[in-house]
């Protein structure tokens, strides 16, 4: 039997999607799987609970435990006494520091997500990261077996029905930057309304939509405070959106900017890549190596220098078809059916 460890299963996030996508894959060449989760308030159908998995899980089995985020520390110990062979797959954890000025709490468990990560080098028997950045930093906290397997992506997901009536709003002349991610430290929305206030200069028919959780509200309260005091205009924040709308927001984008300072892989890069948007973005972590020729990477975050790279390539509709061109080519690097296939083969290989 094949286990697959998340804490919580959504449906419809990054990491979520691709525990589905394993899973299904499995199913279809024949392999026993379930899928455990510890969190005992969301159901999801294939899923068992951790105590249940506790009774059922024996030595010659097999784990794929996916890390993102602090796990419970009398299940971290737990996990490494169990007997069957153990995987990890590694999404990446923000560094606490990005968090401390804004809630202390997340900074901390940060920390203690770190800590078990470097600790759990001693009991996997294997790692592998969804990104090369991600598998760099598993070979250097001294994790065994390191290889790369890309993030799962669901591009059948992009193509469920957008809210038309929101395209349709959109379609007013205005040119659309967008950036799709959770409204956190690491991702420095601040930069990219920074720019965007300068390209603003240059092009007044636009407008930017941020798109994303806002759970963490000191570090939201200072985005919309920025934009009050700067006195930037169309700064247009969307929290909690309905899947159709945010298909309408990157149906829409004329240009999706990425300003993030940490990520371990960056899906919403290739999500806009999927409709076609040209993409920017900055030069951190995991970013070069996901977005590949499909876009422009840039060094220097000056707001005016990236406004005027914004502009430049929004007025060259010949360099747009080509960076599109380059996206096809990105978007098959990242076919979940070849992924799916090395990672049975990784998996037949491991167990033999």
């Amino acid at each position: 039997m094949i286990y697959q460890y998340v804490d919580t299963w959504k449906k419809g996030d990054a990491i979520g999607n691709e525990v589905r996508a394993i899973s299904d894959y499995l199913k279809k060449n024949g392999i026993d799987n379930l899928v455990v989760k510890c969190n005992p308030k969301t159901y999801q159908e294939g899923a068992i609970h951790f105590d249940e998995f506790e009774k059922k899980v024996k030595k010659d089995d097999l784990l794929l435990f996916h890390f993102a985020w602090f796990v419970p520390e009398n299940l971290w110990k737990k996990f490494k006494a169990f007997p069957c062979k153990k995987i990890m797959i590694y999404h990446n954890v923000t560094p606490a520091h990005f968090f401390e000025p804004y809630d202390s709490r997340e900074s901390k468990t940060s920390i203690n997500a770190r800590q078990q990560l470097q600790s759990g080098a001693k009991f996997f028997d294997a790692a592998w990261g969804v990104s090369q950045y991600n598998a760099d930093e598993l070979v250097s906290l001294g994790y065994k077996n390191v290889s790369v397997v890309p993030l799962l992506i669901s591009f059948s997901d992009y193509k469920q029905e957008p809210n038309r009536a929101l395209i349709e709003q959109l379609k007013d002349g205005y040119t659309n930057i967008l950036f799709v991610g959770r409204m956190v430290p690491n991702k420095k929305f601040e930069d990219i309304i920074a720019a965007f206030a300068e390209y603003k200069k240059l092009n007044a028919k636009s407008r930017l939509i941020l798109v994303g959780n806002d759970d963490m509200k000191p570090y939201v309260n200072k985005l919309h405070n920025f934009c009050r005091d700067q006195e930037i205009p169309d700064v247009h924040f969307r929290a909690h959106c309905p899947f159709a709308d945010i298909l309408a927001y990157y149906s829409s984008a004329d240009l999706f900017l990425c300003m993030s300072e940490h990520e371990g892989f960056c899906v919403p890069v290739v999500e806009a890549m999927v409709f076609d948007v040209p993409v920017m973005a900055y030069d951190a972590c995991a970013v070069p190596d996901t977005m590949g020729d499909g876009g422009i990477c840039f060094t220097d975050k000056d707001p005016a220098k990236v406004a005027s790279i914004m502009h430049a390539l929004l007025s060259d509709p010949k360099m747009i078809e080509e960076m599109r061109e380059n996206q096809k080519k990105v978007i098959e690097r990242f076919g979940s059916e070849k992924i799916l296939s090395e990672m049975i083969t990784k998996l037949k290989a491991f167990q033999a």
